[in-house]
């Protein structure tokens, strides 16, 4: 079961981690589509600066705009190895790169992921306790069964009735109170038997008895 819960988290965590990374790479592609017509823009004007970024981006967000001549722009967060990264051209001339804080992604998903592992910890805590309940509730019976038969062995001819709910225990049951009527039934013939022989061995013998008894009177 536990096993079988583990498996259930991870099949769910999964798809959801990985819906998480592929909305927030989207998202940095069209940024990076936006800021190259911006900057494309720009160009038209004036040179491009950081400030035309900084209401786009939000802290975890990074870009670096490289135009035709080798010039380098750059704003925001610093990139890593491990971040989202989107380069596309720049009409006129240039690239411009977006990146988006890898440990700001992982988080999402962890936030994302985090109430799904809890409602799998739950569900795997009730699946587990249900189990223990249910294993209870169907050896119980045969539990019974067992004293039942052990009483049996000890003597115990005439067990108290029981009744169960479950067809295979009740079978059972009738099994063993067959036995023990049989053998109670058994061991009463055999004491009738050998009241009535003792009687019957002790009348012949009464006689002579007497008879000797008379003698030596």
């Amino acid at each position: 079961i536990r096993d079988i819960g583990v498996t259930g988290v991870q099949t769910c965590a999964l798809p959801i981690s990985e819906l998480v990374q592929s909305s927030q790479a989207q998202r940095v592609d069209r940024m990076a589509i936006l800021l190259s017509a911006l900057v494309s823009e720009r160009e038209h004007v004036g040179p491009v600066t950081p400030d035309l970024f900084e209401s786009l981006l939000r802290p975890e967000d990074g870009v670096t705009y490289v135009d035709a001549d080798g010039d380098t722009v750059r704003f925001g967060a610093n990139a890593d190895a491990d971040d989202l990264r989107k380069t596309v051209d720049v009409k006129g001339g240039g690239t411009l790169t977006v990146t988006r804080s890898g440990s700001y992604v992982t988080q999402l998903v962890s936030d994302a992921v985090t109430p799904v592992i809890l409602i799998g910890v739950v569900l795997l805590f009730v699946s587990v306790l249900g189990a223990i309940l249910l294993g209870r509730n169907l050896s119980r019976p045969f539990v019974k069964l067992a004293g039942t038969a052990r009483d049996l062995g000890a003597g115990g001819l005439s067990p108290e009735p029981e009744k169960y709910r479950f067809p295979e225990a009740a079978a059972i049951d009738r099994a063993l109170r067959d036995s023990a009527d049989t053998l109670e039934r058994r061991i009463r013939r055999e004491h009738e038997f050998a009241a009535n022989a003792s009687h019957q061995l002790r009348t012949p013998i009464t006689a002579p008895v007497l008879h000797l008894h008379g003698d030596f009177d």
